[in-house]
């Protein structure tokens, strides 16, 4: 997962920021148990920390908060670019006497940047991210999030008038370590949570924090940080619908043809890591179609997982068992208690960063913890199937 933490103040000393960097890095430890750094800015008194999950290059030249080659830019970044051997041959036409450090998606991003700026990097990155970028030159940070907003990215201001400042992340449990943080609930937030189950970006649960809008880079400098009006969309899903319309799909078999060839894609881009990957498998639709997938264009038996339940009414496992026997998947099942699920409800307000009422965090929250136990890092979902076919009633 990764997490990403900042601070940009006017007021305290480097050392008291420099505790609070800390506190907001410890925070998001869940997120990121496989290395820890921070890094500050003393001149503008800018701090950034990053929590790591390794997937990519999992040596220290993947370690963030990473500088560029040139110095002049420092990222930290949360997520993963399925595309990065691309761009990197892509950049080193660019420069053929680049060198690199290590094969980390972060460094390829960030030399990219470094040559052709953000605004015009994103656009070329296939992929799910959050990202912090400070130019040390122009004293400038940006923060950009990928088209959908799978990866979150919290940002605002805590602390009144002299003793304000500027702080994002990417859970809100960050901010809350903060001494200065006592940001009063959102009531607009709190009515989107009761009607519709949760907050949509750009609101938060916090008054004055709020979610960075997907597809959308902030820009902030030394002049304007108070000012949160510079944002900018680098990628609109009305204009890629607009760009489809002189794509047309002729037949039924035209469009099954193209959407396996672009699943099979996705699945390949995303099988890319320096550590063991597997998937969740619940026996529906979605997440049986990327098994078999996976499982075509690899040799090895794919790792599948499915949690079952005593309840005869949730228990999906009898389903999930019969796809992994066909597929001939290396099928693990885990079954669950009603117990399992009272003992974690507590805990929830400690696992999401703000109120979400989806019943399937539950589940969700379990199969993971479960599957990460068992030694795996990365599993590929069916998440999001239903709501790109429109398979949910309403």
């Amino acid at each position: 997962m990764c997490g990403i933490s900042g601070l940009w103040s006017d007021f305290g000393t480097e050392e008291d920021h420099k505790i609070s960097i800390k506190l907001m890095n410890d925070a998001l430890y869940h997120r990121g148990p496989d290395g820890f750094g921070v890094w500050n800015d003393s001149e503008e008194m800018f701090f950034l920390g990053h929590k790591r999950l390794s997937i990519l290059d999992l040596s220290l030249f993947g370690s963030q908060p990473m500088k560029s080659h040139d110095e002049r830019y420092v990222i930290s970044f949360n997520g993963e670019i399925y595309n990065h051997l691309e761009l990197k041959k892509e950049q080193e036409k660019f420069n053929r006497n680049i060198r690199w450090r290590g094969h980390s998606d972060t460094e390829i991003l960030l030399e990219m940047i470094s040559s052709n700026g953000l605004e015009n990097t994103l656009p070329k990155c296939i992929g799910m991210f959050s990202l912090a970028l400070w130019d040390r030159k122009e004293k400038t940070l940006k923060l950009a999030r990928d088209r959908i907003g799978e990866k979150p990215l919290y940002y605002g201001f805590c602390g009144k008038g002299v003793n304000k400042s500027f702080i994002f992340g990417s859970e809100l449990s960050s901010f809350k370590t903060l001494r200065h943080f006592n940001n009063g609930i959102n009531v607009k937030a709190l009515s989107q949570l009761i009607n519709y189950g949760s907050i949509s970006a750009p609101d938060s649960i916090f008054e004055d924090i709020f979610q960075l809008i997907p597809g959308s880079i902030l820009t902030l400098n030394s002049v304007n940080k108070e000012e949160l009006s510079n944002l900018k969309r680098w990628w609109s899903l009305n204009s890629e619908i607009e760009k489809s319309f002189s794509n047309q799909i002729h037949s039924e078999d035209e469009a099954i043809l193209i959407l396996e060839e672009v699943l099979k894609e996705s699945i390949k881009l995303q099988s890319i890591a320096d550590v063991p990957l597997g998937t969740f498998l619940s026996g529906g639709i979605d997440s049986s179609l990327i098994t078999s997938l996976l499982q075509s264009q690899t040799e090895r038996k794919v790792k599948t997982f499915t949690i079952g339940f005593e309840d005869e009414k949730f228990n999906e496992a009898p389903y999930s068992k019969e796809v992994a026997r066909y597929l001939e998947t290396d099928h693990t099942e885990i079954y669950l208690t009603s117990k399992d699920v009272q003992n974690l409800i507590p805990k929830l307000n400690t696992i999401y960063s703000e109120p979400f009422a989806d019943p399937s965090q539950i589940p969700t929250h379990l199969l993971c913890r479960e599957v990460r136990n068992s030694g795996l890092k990365i599993a590929l979902s069916g998440d999001g199937g239903d709501e790109l076919f429109g398979g949910y009633n309403r």
